[in-house]
């Protein structure tokens, strides 16, 4: 048994498939992530390179963190892999989300307006009010005479 146990065995063989997997939706996300990259941009192939870079790119990350636990001296991966976790999942519900939403926009009927809803309320008011007169050039004039005098 070269001097492994079998429990010893058995996890090194599961952290050497954990690293071809990980290699693997590593190398996976490298090309399906060209292809999104140079397809035409809202297209079947760009969304389908897509999604097969997202999902590449999330069990990438998945082992990376495994294998930063699994490996000595590896925690740093830890870290790593959960940021790009973190960055893949975030990009990808920004995708998701439908046009002219945010991620506050699922709230409740009750919930009081956002201040999103207020600025296209105050944008928009123009609209239906009166054109403004035009400026009165002594109106600054008029203005200053009306000032106390000190």
């Amino acid at each position: 048994m070269n001097g492994q146990s079998a429990s010893g065995q058995l996890l090194h063989g599961m952290t050497l498939l954990a690293l071809v997997i990980h290699i693997a939706g590593g190398a996976i996300g490298l090309v399906s992530g060209t292809i999104a990259v140079f397809a035409r941009k809202g297209g079947y192939v760009h969304r389908k390179a897509g999604t097969v870079f997202v999902v590449s790119m999330l069990i990438m990350a998945l082992f990376a963190i495994f294998l930063g636990f699994a490996i000595p001296d590896q925690i740093t991966n830890v870290f790593i892999g959960t940021f790009a976790m973190y960055l893949v999942a975030t990009a990808w519900m920004t995708v998701r989300r439908k046009a002219g939403t945010s991620s506050t926009s699922r709230m409740s009927p009750d919930s009081p307006p956002r201040k999103t809803d207020n600025a296209k309320r105050v944008r928009h008011a123009h609209r239906s009010q009166p054109p403004l007169p035009p400026p009165n050039p002594a109106a600054p004039m008029e203005a200053h005479a009306a000032l106390p005098s000190s």
